[in-house]
């Protein structure tokens, strides 16, 4: 099977992030995969030097404009002409709407479009007949998004729920190292963690205050905070600690270099997010990494997680999470749910049965294609 996908985003977000994982994934399955991408972008250079098998293809297209359509058009109906792609997987509504264009003059190849992101479940017309007609497959992250996109007219056997792979061998459970005694963290605390860049969405102002009903209930809880500055700065999350009473048990850890140290320390994991976590790439780290899981009824997350090793939050308030946490830290089962979570994601979320259930997906509509 030769696959081309297009992963054309100029910052290495949470959907370039899937696309990436994906390209590499398959390669490894032994599939022939060529990857469209920027070259000046974070992910052009990481295939290149991180990516084995993939045959990597500079696309500058940014998407703005008639003229930016039809300049690029040419350079596509070219690389599809020369190629002979069986599969066209595209990440980002702009090169959907591109490729989409080209299959009138290049039209044998089967076009899937993964979508990651609410914004591009719109309700247009052009949207709907972009979906319906001129696509023939589409996989979603979430069963939410799944749910939307079948509004759009999609029929049930063009849908696909494949949510992100996790390296089961690189994110695994480890306990040691010595962050705990460069913080100050005592062997007996229980580390209570969010690792999340600093942006109102991912819900820090729950976490902290969270953590203060917390410090009321317990004394031998700390809390961790890691992440980068983003729409939030490093000052006001310091500010917030301090106004919320926490600064003698809370650390915060700018930048992601020190990941594994951080999931090796944490004993529960939070994601109170108010919204987005359609991939939830710190969800999969956590329970590759044998961490039970506190997190927002948001997303792909209630789709991941189960009783045996999290809790899903409905009302997003930090009176609820501290009633998850101090659930769990009652039951006495940390260790249990931390084993049960590697479980399940050693056998449902690991990268090769991301990989597999892919190609499941696109020999299904391939299939589907030539039967007619």
């Amino acid at each position: 099977m030769k696959v081309l996908q297009v992963v054309n985003f100029r910052w290495y977000n949470a959907q370039a992030h899937y696309g990436y994982v994906l390209s590499c994934a398959l390669a490894e399955l032994g599939a022939d995969v060529h990857l469209l991408a920027h070259p000046d972008s974070p992910i052009f250079s990481m295939a290149r030097s991180g990516c084995q098998g993939l045959r990597l293809i500079p696309f500058r297209f940014t998407g703005r404009g008639l003229f930016g359509y039809v300049g690029a058009s040419g350079f596509v109906r070219k690389l599809l002409a020369e190629e002979g792609y069986d599969i066209v997987n595209v990440h980002r509504g702009e090169e959907h709407t591109l490729f989409s264009m080209c299959r009138k003059h290049t039209g044998q190849f089967s076009l899937i479009r993964t979508i990651s992101d609410k914004r591009h479940t719109r309700k247009s017309i052009f949207s709907h007949h972009q979906l319906r007609r001129l696509t023939d497959g589409v996989i979603c992250v979430s069963r939410s998004l799944l749910d939307d996109i079948s509004i759009a007219g999609v029929p049930a056997d063009r849908l696909e729920y494949i949510p992100l792979g996790i390296d089961t061998a690189l994110f695994t459970p480890r306990k040691g190292g010595n962050l705990r005694a460069r913080l100050g963290i005592a062997d007996d605390e229980i580390v209570v963690t969010i690792l999340a860049r600093f942006s109102p969405v991912k819900g820090h102002n729950i976490f902290i205050q969270m953590a203060r009903i917390l410090s009321d209930r317990f004394a031998n809880l700390h809390f961790l905070i890691v992440g980068y500055p983003a729409q939030i700065s490093e000052d006001e999350i310091s500010a917030m600690i301090k106004d919320a009473g926490i600064e003698d048990k809370t650390s915060v850890i700018v930048g992601s270099r020190t990941v594994f140290d951080v999931l090796s320390t944490t004993d529960i994991g939070l994601i109170p997010s108010n919204g987005s976590e359609y991939i939830a790439r710190t969800l999969l780290e956590y329970i590759a990494s044998g961490v039970p899981i506190v997190a927002s009824n948001v997303g792909v997350l209630p789709d991941i997680i189960t009783d045996d090793f999290g809790i899903v939050v409905d009302d997003i308030t930090p009176t609820a999470f501290a009633d998850a946490v101090s659930s769990i830290i009652n039951s006495g089962k940390i260790q249990q749910m931390g084993k049960f979570a590697r479980e399940i994601a050693e056998k449902r979320y690991s990268i090769e049965n991301f990989a597999k259930h892919t190609i499941d997906f696109y020999e299904k509509i391939l299939e589907r294609k030539s039967s007619k």
